[in-house]
């Protein structure tokens, strides 16, 4: 099975002449992300469904013209929250260590 790179992406199928589904391919490397980002997206972006499937989120939006914007934000959303996830203990260890006596 080919994995493709974080960036790779695919805008999926034309759902009607105003909705389209954009699908984001996640590496394996970042399937541990996923989901927190997608629940932190929503959050972002209340309006759009958003389904996580092994291997890849599917984004329902309804603006086409919108598609990259909402591509770009969500892999920065991944992105972010795989730097907050490893680097949490970091932090608290450096908080710890600050604050002790």
């Amino acid at each position: 099975m080919h994995y493709p790179c974080w960036g790779e992406w695919a805008v999926g199928i034309i759902v009607s002449e105003s909705d389209s589904i954009l699908t984001v391919v996640v590496a394996p490397q970042f399937e541990a992300f996923v989901l927190n980002a997608a629940v932190k997206f929503q959050i972002q972006f209340p309006e759009l469904e958003v389904q996580v499937e092994h291997g890849a989120v599917a984004i329902l939006c309804g603006d086409h013209s919108k598609v990259a914007d909402l591509r770009r934000a969500f892999l920065h959303t991944l992105y972010r929250e795989k730097i907050y996830t490893e680097t949490l203990p970091l932090r608290a260890n450096l908080i710890a260590a600050v604050t002790s006596r």
